[in-house]
């Protein structure tokens, strides 16, 4: 099994293709370049129910392509944030921004936190809440597990590596070891 499943690269890297926008005419009967569960109704009725402005400022988690928040804000004439984790869905909602004359108010940024996919939204929160080091929105921050699991393994390694040498009583830590308790660290993790 490969690494990383890659499940929205395709739609999003090619989302001017004939084959998507029939699918979003079929599926929804109008193409904005909507790419998820909610329906015309509902996506019509989200806007009105938030009682979106020209002054709102509005943050969109997991926008995607942008279709969708590009909607809005050309309804509603408000700003907003688009994140999402797929770069290509980011690279094409700000493609699309510009195309519609809409990045002066609308933006989409690439947020790169990684957590194991069968975790909870839960988990997730909790390990991001608590776990991650850094000061929020500085380079130092940690992003993912795979960094923590780093960080831990590395402490771990640091507890046997002179001039420590008493917690595991290992004269010397080699990165073979390192690497050995680092996928430890990650099997423990994942369960």
């Amino acid at each position: 099994m490969p690494d990383k499943v890659e499940l929205y690269d395709g739609e999003y890297g090619n989302y001017d293709a004939d084959v998507y926008r029939q699918v979003r005419l079929e599926t929804y009967g109008v193409d904005f370049g909507q790419t998820s569960w909610v329906t015309n109704e509902e996506s019509r009725a989200i806007p009105q129910a938030l009682q979106l402005t020209p002054a709102s400022r509005v943050l969109e988690i997991g926008c995607g392509s942008g279709g969708y928040a590009l909607q809005v804000a050309a309804v509603a004439g408000c700003s907003i944030v688009g994140v999402d984790i797929n770069d290509a869905g980011v690279r094409n909602a700000n493609t699309l921004a510009r195309g519609r004359h809409l990045a002066d108010r609308v933006s989409f940024e690439q947020r790169d936190v990684e957590f194991p996919v069968s975790w909870s939204q839960n988990a997730t929160n909790i390990v991001a809440q608590k776990y991650f080091r850094g000061q929020l929105g500085s380079p130092m921050r940690e992003h993912s597990v795979k960094q923590m699991i780093g960080r831990v393994a590395g402490t771990i390694a640091g507890w046997g590596a002179p001039p420590n040498g008493g917690a595991l009583a290992i004269t010397r830590f080699t990165p073979a070891a390192l690497a050995v308790t680092t996928l430890m660290c990650a099997l423990a993790t994942i369960g």
